[in-house]
């Protein structure tokens, strides 16, 4: 009995999971108390104030999980955040056959997948140099449709709020993450 115990507790010591805030030496790219400046995404899409989102929602996300001070007056700022929205798609993953009471809208998607690729970079205000980057971030998430057309531009609105959101959370887990 006891060596299972022990085996038991060997193993779930060795399962290689770890906390990233007691790893020793790490070396942190923004301090904690650090002034960053989060610039307004720039946009090579066609889908007009999505980057408004995504910039939104970043800035959100940073004050409730980091201990960063944000600024918009670029004077005061030690980091410069900086994205782009450089592709945004969407396809129909299932559609309506038109069986039932809502024949007229046979041929209409029922759920969707909407995909963004983005890029962001952390640079150095002093020196200009970027200190991190990342290139071709994608994001996507599926997202069921309301059959009334009237409906169909809030629901749209709402599922880019999502998609900025789970970007937002989703970067700042690697970029905390980076070493």
């Amino acid at each position: 009995m006891n060596k299972i115990v022990i085996l038991t507790t060997v193993l779930w010591i060795s399962c290689g999971y770890q906390r990233l805030d007691r790893i020793p030496n790490r070396n942190d790219l923004i301090r904690p108390g650090d002034i960053v400046e989060v610039v307004t995404f720039t946009n090579a899409t066609s889908r007009q104030g999505i980057e408004s989102l995504f910039t939104e929602a970043l800035r959100y996300q940073i004050a409730k999980s980091t201990s960063w001070k944000l600024t918009q007056n670029p004077n005061e700022s030690q980091w410069i955040l900086r994205g782009s929205i450089d592709r945004w798609d969407t396809r129909s993953l299932s559609i309506n056959l038109g069986q039932g009471l809502t024949s007229s809208s046979a041929g209409s998607p029922t759920r969707i997948e909407v995909v963004i690729e983005a890029s962001l970079d952390l640079v150095d205000r002093k020196t200009g140099a970027i200190i991190f980057s990342r290139r071709g971030l994608t994001f996507s998430n599926q997202y069921r449709m309301d059959q009334n057309f009237l409906n169909f531009i809030n629901t749209e609105d709402q599922m880019f709020r999502a998609l900025s959101k789970d970007f937002s959370q989703s970067f700042l887990i690697q970029f905390l993450e980076a070493r």
